[in-house]
């Protein structure tokens, strides 16, 4: 061994006893914040010498790691708003959980995307896990990382994707959401392939431990992203976008959209109206006119707030949920401008003479 070697072996041995001590909580919780961070510090500098000389056998040091056990009952969802069926989408669910192909929804914002799972899931009561990927996703949010205690011993804390396995595991089935998939960096979809693919799984190296579905149980896995013409998105690694199935999704016709909303007690002429300020709004959209398009969502909440206005007196119900609910989405103006003349053409009234003719009064 040489003078380099042995000073490593020095090193790591005089770590080792510090490292079980903090791992197994043998502090007692009676040390400060100061001397916690210290601990911290120096364990951080301890596991990172260790990966550098991954020929030296840490198992030991390993194994005395306690993992926080999942409770996959608080995942089980039993309960989602109502969600009408325009595309047989749960028969199509049903058939990709059994094939085990992942399958990811690609259509524009407030369709039901998620809410269709979800709505899914909860006929099924199965542990349903969303996650919001974003451009600040990291491998520890995804496979799990080091938490501290109010004691000062550090468990581990599984990511999504083995606590789905998991979940997964004890039920034999379980429901994954990745919301806003071309969110995740490159770096970061490579971490979801072993999940997707025939291994099932993930190795998860902080706890030295494969996490793999057993044999009979079944993870239903599904994606969401936005068009790639809204922009802010990342390309899909061809490596991840091979392993789903891809399904396109589209504004509902009119007539569908018409059956999975809820418009009672809502004047016909303004029901009708909003329905097509939607479809031109769609159409202006898609010719770069406006940058928003009014959604099924958006629909559903300005029939909820026409009603609760409708209770208030003294107000414009109409023009007070057009103008929060719609004009308020529009702030370049431009577009807000564009959207002012398509409601007074459609609606058939000069809604917002009224903003248009106020002046500020300047008190003196």
């Amino acid at each position: 061994m040489t003078t380099k070697e042995k000073i490593d072996m020095q090193n790591l041995n005089e770590n080792q006893k510090l490292a079980k001590e903090f791992i197994e909580a043998n502090s007692k919780g009676d040390l400060s914040p100061q001397k916690l961070e210290d601990k911290v510090r120096k364990l951080s500098t301890f596991m990172e010498f260790v990966q550098s000389k991954g020929g030296y056998d840490t198992s030991d040091i390993i194994k005395s790691v306690d993992v926080i056990p999942i409770q996959s009952e608080s995942h089980i969802i039993t309960t989602a708003p109502d969600y009408t069926e325009l595309r047989d989408e749960f028969r199509i669910y049903d058939a990709h959980t059994q094939s085990g192909v992942s399958l990811l929804l690609n259509g524009p914002k407030g369709i039901g995307k998620t809410l269709s799972i979800a709505k899914w899931a909860s006929n099924k009561k199965l542990p349903f896990i969303e996650y919001d990927c974003s451009e600040g996703t990291k491998e520890t949010n995804l496979l799990g990382r080091f938490t501290m205690d109010k004691n000062g011993s550090t468990p581990f804390k599984l990511g999504v994707i083995p606590t789905i396995i998991e979940c997964a595991n004890k039920h034999g089935e379980a429901v994954l959401v990745l919301e806003e998939l071309n969110a995740l960096t490159p770096a970061m979809q490579k971490v979801l392939n072993p999940l997707l693919d025939w291994r099932n799984g993930v190795f998860v190296e902080a706890v030295e431990k494969h996490y793999r579905l057993d044999k009979g149980c079944k993870i239903a896995i599904f994606a969401t992203m936005n068009p790639s013409s809204y922009g802010g998105g990342n390309e899909l690694n061809e490596d991840l976008a091979s392993r789903f199935g891809i399904w396109v999704w589209k504004y509902p016709r009119t007539s569908d959209e018409k059956k999975a909303i809820n418009s009672q007690g809502i004047p016909k002429d303004f029901v009708k109206g909003m329905f097509n300020l939607a479809k031109e709004s769609r159409a202006m959209e898609k010719k770069g006119e406006v940058d928003y398009a009014i959604s099924t969502r958006d629909l559903d909440a300005v029939f909820k707030l026409f009603r609760a206005y409708k209770e208030i007196k003294g107000i414009d119900v109409e023009r007070m949920v057009l103008e929060i609910k719609v004009l308020g989405n529009y702030e370049v103006e431009d577009q807000r401008d564009s959207m002012k003349s398509r409601i007074e053409s459609i609606f058939g009234r000069a809604v917002f003479a009224k903003e248009e003719n106020e002046e500020e009064v300047d008190i003196a």
